[in-house]
């Protein structure tokens, strides 16, 4: 059984790379592409968030290209949803093959960029697609494709750029989708762009429970935003508070700006070098509270994440289990907390149940309910009376049809 980084990668240089960054053992999905990336199937990775994944698909592809002799083209390209991702992937390729002579780079503006004796290609779909149109980069000889974060890049519309990618790519091109949950796209991408293919799902919705407390507060409507100042009045831990629009998330950024609490807000109508600008307060502890919409929950990367709150639940059950995916990362233990007026109690039980997860829902001192409350079905005991009386019809059924059986054979007799 592979339980060292030694075993996965034959590179020393990388392995005093990795030992630097505080790695001590490789994550079960780091276990699983290090082994099967050699391979020349095509792959889909299915892993919860935190779980190193990046380094799971980065780690090997540098080993690749060091132990084969360097070529004049380009051999990987890897796309990402967004710029920050962009930034983000590429800084950890540049921690992770230092002196180890890759060349990469990463495509996020309109200049000409000089692909010459360039290894690794980093790039939102739509960037390529223009970088491709505009003639400034050669992928013809490109030997393998990552899509990381994959049914986030479908969801984002990025369908035609990678068709029309996909078409200057050699046919033998390897394909290595990752996702942290299985999807109607990721489905779609194994019929439309895979050929004989492998998945690794080390993964599964429950997984979040693990690392993370649950809890969740009942508000009445008008004391909702009281209650979030007071959660997050003297909070010493990274926090980040959700809403499902950007809208929202301006509306509660004019409240609490009459505070005294320091925060930063990020959502997709910023320009992308404010949302970078915010995005490294946050990750340098300048601020310790970050008010964002949905695009916030996947593809940042921060591992002393102790705080997530749901101000507004979301729609889907994917986005709830990416926004707690932001705690609870590298081992670390995090907490979730849901507020809940009347109208969340329905979407609530339903993405609990569907998780498994058994979450009471309380009250926080000092914001006593005065809304009306819902009464609550006993549902266990109603269902457990249907049962018994199910139950009962059977047996009796059968007890019936034994007395009649047994009438029948004395009669014979």
């Amino acid at each position: 059984m592979i339980n060292s980084f030694e075993k996965l990668y034959s590179n020393k240089q990388i392995i005093n790379n990795i030992t630097k960054k505080g790695y001590k053992n490789p994550t079960n999905i780091q276990k699983q592409l290090g082994q099967f990336l050699i391979q020349k199937t095509d792959i889909i990775a299915i892993s919860k968030s935190g779980t190193g994944k990046t380094a799971a698909y980065l780690l090997p592809i540098i080993d690749n290209i060091i132990n084969k002799k360097k070529k004049d083209f380009i051999s990987v390209v890897i796309l990402v949803p967004t710029k920050i991702l962009v930034d983000q992937v590429s800084k950890m390729l540049f921690d992770y093959s230092l002196n180890c002579d890759i060349k990469q780079i990463k495509l996020t503006n309109k200049t000409n960029n000089n692909t010459n004796g360039i290894d690794i290609v980093i790039a939102t779909p739509n960037r390529l697609n223009m970088t491709i149109k505009d003639e400034n980069i050669d992928i013809s000889a490109v030997e393998t494709i990552v899509i990381d974060e994959a049914d986030m890049v479908f969801n984002d519309g990025f369908l035609s750029d990678l068709k029309f990618i996909y078409s200057f790519l050699p046919k033998k091109t390897k394909t290595i989708l990752l996702s942290a949950t299985i999807s109607q796209n990721i489905k779609y991408i194994s019929k439309n762009f895979l050929k004989t293919y492998r998945t690794i799902n080390i993964s599964n919705k429950q997984d979040i429970i693990n690392h993370i407390k649950y809890k969740a507060y009942k508000a009445d409507k008008k004391q909702k935003i009281n209650m979030l100042i007071h959660l997050l009045e003297n909070k010493k831990s990274k926090c980040m508070v959700f809403f499902n629009s950007t809208k929202a998330v301006d509306d509660i950024n004019k409240i609490l700006i009459n505070t005294q609490i320091p925060f930063v807000i990020y959502h997709g109508d910023l320009d992308f070098k404010q949302r970078q600008k915010n995005i490294n307060k946050f990750k340098q502890n300048y601020v310790k509270i970050m008010l964002c919409s949905n695009i916030a929950s996947r593809g940042i990367d921060i591992d002393d994440m102790g705080l997530v709150i749901h101000y507004d639940l979301p729609d889907k059950l994917d986005d709830f289990t990416h926004r707690c995916g932001r705690t609870g990362r590298a081992g670390r233990i995090g907490e979730v907390v849901s507020l809940l007026t009347t109208n969340d109690y329905k979407k609530f039980d339903k993405i609990t149940n569907r998780l498994k997860l058994s979450i009471k829902r309380d009250t926080m001192e000092g914001f006593e309910l005065k809304d009306y409350q819902p009464k609550q079905k006993a549902k266990s005991k109603t269902n457990t009376k249907k049962k018994q009386k199910r139950l009962s019809a059977i047996k009796s059924s059968s007890d019936n049809k034994k007395i009649i059986s047994k009438k029948h054979r004395t009669k014979k007799r």
